[in-house]
């Protein structure tokens, strides 16, 4: 489970939207995982697990009459059915995992469960690419790792102690013993402790209260015809500036009631009239209606 869980937390799509098989008749050889909001990773079933699930922001993959696009339950049920006796030698562990990825399809849930854990093992390695110490102990960690699924931040504690006689990628690591050089035990310490400080902002975050002050506001066609649009803004102007940039017409503001608390006061108007609603916003009521619900709740 940590293997796949690693693997799914460092794919850079939330979902599996499309499945494209690529290859002859059950003989597939690439299966590109699309993500419609983010991208595509593509997977080489002949290839290592290293350097494989690659990610692409396009989301234009290989077509032609050798691919196949389904659906992820479709494609797992389709992959399942592959016999590779054409040529393709598939690598088994790939495979496998592939099936495991159309199995899952959500990916966002379980990049959230593994955020819940506080994982510091899947946060080092994202730091890789950083100009600075944090990202010099982070690349030496995924070269010394790179097959390993999954670290508690105890077992690399170890392994950083383990490796002190030498054999760092970074230059000022193998000679940390030498004076002005940089101690990797002490750059992971200073990791975990930038990592400690996001998570508990993270948590504090969640206590912040927000500032509900606004408007809600009912919004028609400037001859007056059609259906009413009942939203929130906390500046109505800019928003109607907002909308108009969408909409052939221009707007009408019959009026808007102040709130402390717009974002509950606009669902609650909205329940009031919902067996009216035309789509989304819009509401099929008369001015009048309108004027009476704005009256009421700015009389409160």
């Amino acid at each position: 489970m940590k293997e796949i869980e690693s693997i799914v937390y460092s794919l850079r799509i939330n979902k599996v939207d499309w499945v494209h098989l690529v290859g002859e008749n059950t003989d597939i050889y690439k299966v590109y995982l699309v993500d419609s909001d983010k991208g595509s990773v593509k997977i080489d079933i002949k290839g290592k697990i290293e350097g494989n699930f690659t990610f692409s922001e396009s989301i234009e993959v290989p077509n032609g009459h050798l691919t196949k696009k389904l659906r992820s339950t479709q494609g797992l049920e389709y992959l399942e059915k592959c016999d590779f006796t054409s040529g393709t030698t598939p690598n088994r562990k790939v495979l496998e995992i592939t099936h495991q990825l159309l199995s899952i399809q959500n990916f966002k849930s379980i990049k959230e469960k593994i955020d819940e854990k506080n994982h510091f093992y899947y946060w080092i390695k994202s730091q890789v690419n950083r100009e600075d110490l944090i990202g010099d102990i982070a690349y030496d960690i995924v070269s010394d790792t790179r097959d390993i699924p999954f670290l508690e931040y105890s077992e690399l504690q170890r392994r950083v102690e383990f490796k002190t006689s030498g054999y760092w990628e970074i230059n000022s690591f193998r000679d940390h013993n030498k004076e002005g050089s940089v101690n990797p035990l002490l750059c992971l310490k200073l990791a975990k402790l930038e990592f400690d400080l996001l998570n508990k902002k993270k948590k504090l975050s969640k206590f912040k209260i927000r500032n509900t002050q606004g408007f809600v506001y009912f919004l028609q066609q400037e001859n007056k015809e059609g259906p009413i649009k009942i939203g929130r803004a906390k500046d109505i102007e800019k928003r109607i500036k907002q909308l108009q940039t969408s909409l052939p017409y221009d707007l009408y503001l019959i009026g808007k009631i102040d709130s402390v608390d717009y974002i509950s006061l606009e669902i609650e108007i909205q329940n009031e009239v919902v067996d009216r609603k035309v789509r989304r916003e819009w509401y099929d009521i008369t001015i009048k209606e309108a004027e009476t619900i704005i009256t009421k709740y700015n009389g409160k």
